[in-house]
């Protein structure tokens, strides 16, 4: 049973005593805001210049704070913890029936408001998630096969801070159910939006919502990498110049448009988070600077984009190098506003940071599900023909042309309401509520 305490404010100091009544000292105590309700209490709450300041209060769910729980500190050998589903401060170990208290709340950043309505746990560095530099690169290369274990890692992509599953091929936490599909978490966007791709009607399915479909049914040209294109492609700008859609992009839209995706959803969707198909080109896998003089328009001679540079060198990223590559629909505040509806489909980089290996069999990270789907990062264009990323029955990351499945990917507004009860697991997932 939990005990609940009462706290009272001593001194100008602002420390917290808790008096403990009836209390035996092996039982754990929580402190929230409905137990502490008229009583003077000290909390501290970070502000937007890095202060702190003194509450009477521990701030109301959802207004932007978690605690800190390295800076909070009681008296003793008593270890403080946060549980920000039921929005209590938990107290164990605790040897002395005065105790005194400072807790301290820090301010969230868009992603970390949303990590946190999940509750759940970011592993560090030294546990299985890469260390990532300013550069949003991997400080290391990615040389490991992952395991089983499942982990939640931080990156960074153009809008800040973003959080990423990797691993866990049957224990990752991030099932979403919305009405009657199945969803996956890929990461929470720096942004505080949440990017998901499809797993279909059921957590057995395997989220290929159309199998066999060209990326591309021409693929001549440079342009033909492009999940939009343009009609010339004299120069880099020409080919790059989103006027005519895929033809996977159709796909998808007639996908969405369709009676598959439930329409009373589409409204949580956000429409500036967008989809990176980076079409920066390289002359050569070992020439570091981008060339758009000579490279990425036409159909002669060879061209590396973007993405391959990075997965053959095993430093993925999140952040999409050009505006004109990240696909938002028309209206956003950001990107190429080039799009019709909110969808689009994963990165390699992305399916690397989840644990696949570039040309080597990996089944024990959550996205392999034992089928053929596409990436929309461009691979290469070399002997007159287009290639782009997908991800291999094997669990493997390589190029391919030809006919593959396709597995939508949306992002959900960062307000978007959940119900109380789930915990990310295929068996009890998180779900949308369309009730705020």
């Amino acid at each position: 049973m939990k005990k609940w305490i009462v706290l009272s404010l001593i001194g100008v100091l602002s420390i917290i005593t808790i008096n403990i009544y009836n209390n035996s000292l092996e039982e754990n105590i929580y402190i929230t805001n409905d137990i502490i309700k008229g009583n003077k209490i000290g909390v501290y709450l970070e502000q937007d210049n890095g202060a702190y300041i003194y509450s009477e209060k521990i701030p109301d769910k959802g207004t932007g704070y978690t605690l800190d729980t390295t800076s909070s500190v009681c008296d003793g050998d008593t270890t403080i913890s946060w549980d920000s589903k039921n929005w209590e401060v938990e107290l164990t170990n605790i040897t002395k029936k005065d105790l005194k208290c400072y807790l301290y709340f820090k301010k969230l950043t868009e992603s970390e408001q949303t990590l946190d309505k999940f509750n759940l746990t970011v592993n560090t560095t030294d546990e299985g998630c890469p260390a990532i530099g300013e550069d949003g690169l991997p400080t290391e290369e990615l040389t490991n096969e992952i395991s089983e274990v499942a982990y939640l890692c931080e990156g960074v992509d153009n809008d800040g801070k973003t959080y990423y599953f990797r691993g866990g091929k049957n224990s990752v936490n991030n099932w979403v159910k919305m009405g009657s599909s199945y969803w996956r978490i890929i990461r929470i966007n720096g942004d505080g939006t949440i990017r998901l791709i499809y797993n279909g009607t059921s957590v057995e399915d395997t989220g290929i919502a159309e199998s066999s479909v060209a990326y591309n049914t021409t693929r001549t040209d440079n342009k033909y990498v492009g999940f939009m294109y343009g009609d010339a492609s004299n120069n880099y700008a020409d080919a790059t110049t989103n006027t005519n859609k895929s033809n996977i992009l159709t796909r998808l839209n007639a996908w969405y448009e369709g009676n598959s995706f439930p329409a009373q959803y589409k409204d949580l969707l956000d429409e500036n988070a967008g989809f990176c198909n980076d079409r920066t080109p390289y002359a050569s896998t070992t020439d570091g600077s981008p060339d758009t003089s000579g490279h990425g328009f036409g159909s002669s001679g060879t061209t590396y984009y973007g993405a391959y540079i990075r997965i053959t060198n095993k430093k993925p990223t999140f952040k999409c190098p050009q505006d004109n590559d990240l696909f938002t629909k028309n209206g956003s505040e950001k990107g190429n506003k080039a799009l019709t509806n909110p969808i689009g489909l994963i990165t390699a980089d992305e399916v690397m940071y989840a644990g696949a290996v570039y040309s080597t069999s990996n089944t024990y990270y959550w996205l392999h599900n034992g089928s053929y789907y596409w990436t929309m990062s461009p691979y290469s264009f070399g002997n007159g023909n287009a290639f782009v990323f997908r991800v291999n029955s094997d669990g493997s990351l390589n190029n391919m042309n030809g006919t593959w499945g396709i597995r939508p990917v949306i992002n959900l507004k960062a307000n978007t309401p959940f119900t109380e009860t789930g915990d990310g697991s295929a068996d009890n997932p998180f779900e949308v509520s369309l009730t705020p």
